[in-house]
């Protein structure tokens, strides 16, 4: 999932809970001139116990790429959007 945001200084909010499985949740963010930062390592979420929320800071106008992988001990469901 990608957002276009061409607004500089503004915060992106997430809210997310999952069924039985663990995520693996991440965001980028990727400027006007095509520059590509991290801003939230993907990491493991237990959110099929405790939804998870947060919110991070942009100053730069552009583009906000989230990377989610449905995880289970059995296999790994990856789903990229953007």
């Amino acid at each position: 999932m990608s957002t276009s945001l061409l607004l500089s200084e503004f915060t992106y909010r997430y809210l997310f809970r999952s069924n039985g499985r663990d995520i693996s949740f991440g965001i980028s963010h990727v400027d006007t001139e095509g520059n590509r930062t991290t801003v939230l390592q993907n990491k493991r979420y237990n959110s099929h116990m405790v939804p998870e929320d947060g919110e991070i800071e942009l100053e730069n106008p552009g583009r906000c790429k989230l990377q989610i992988y449905f995880l289970t001990s059995k296999d790994i469901k990856k789903i990229n959007f953007g």
